[in-house]
């Protein structure tokens, strides 16, 4: 359940050597049309938003109004690996997605680019009109872990620890459990491993309807992760 390489954000603000400050993110519209695995959506963009984002897409992206976009901050069983649990993590998201509209924050950089890889998008998406980001409800059901090393902080990694402790989802396999929780245990417990988290900048809620906008969070910049224990 490593993270996928080619995937790895572009734009990653690092919390321990940048200054604390407001991060802008685009906030932007559509609607899902397929799920590919646990943390990787295609979606319609509302004309709107397609229209906002047109120096943002590639020509492909602008004339057939769809993107693929990466749920960041967390790490599932990968489909392309043939993982243990991808359908069940890729079904988990699509209950929580539908075919609703999802609000996307994505990201933007100190040069004004999007955060993404050549071929998509990477952010936070929220569902309808539940506040809460999907990225967390996948990591509170037990269907995605927190991103080790890139993390949106405390409320990822509790959330994670609460899923283990209650074994939910994966965390209901024995060998799934162990594996993780040693892992964990060694990250939070060595200098050398805990001194490779960076955390990531975290946007605010969802914006209104229909726009695609960028705007600045309201959420300070949270240093660091916190030491987790982690035990059985």
């Amino acid at each position: 359940m490593s993270a996928k390489n080619f995937f790895i954000p572009v734009f990653l603000i690092l919390g321990f050597t940048f200054p604390i400050h407001a991060q802008q993110f685009a906030s932007f519209y559509g609607t899902t049309i397929d799920v590919f695995d646990g943390d990787t959506i295609t979606v319609r963009l509302a004309e709107q938003s397609r229209q906002a984002l047109q120096r943002y897409l590639t020509p492909t992206e602008f004339r057939t109004s769809q993107i693929h976009v990466q749920l960041q901050g967390i790490d599932t069983p990968q489909r392309r690996r043939n993982d243990p649990y991808w359908s069940h993590s890729r079904d988990y998201l699509r209950r929580l997605l539908g075919n609703q509209m999802v609000n996307i924050q994505v990201l933007v950089g100190r040069f004004g680019q999007l955060n993404r890889s050549p071929n998509m998008m990477i952010g936070v998406v929220r569902a309808g009109r539940n506040g809460r980001a999907v990225n967390l409800q996948m990591i509170d059901a037990g269907w995605a872990k927190d991103d080790a090393y890139n993390s949106f902080g405390n409320s990822y990694v509790q959330a994670q620890w609460q899923a283990m402790n209650r074994r939910r989802g994966i965390w209901g396999d024995r060998e799934q459990y162990v594996a993780e929780n040693n892992f964990r245990m060694r990250l939070y417990g060595t200098e050398r491993e805990y001194g490779r988290i960076q955390t990531m900048p975290y946007p605010s809620e969802g914006r209104g309807s229909g726009e695609a906008e960028v705007y600045k969070s309201k959420s300070p910049f949270r240093r660091g992760v916190g030491k987790v224990d982690w035990q059985k």
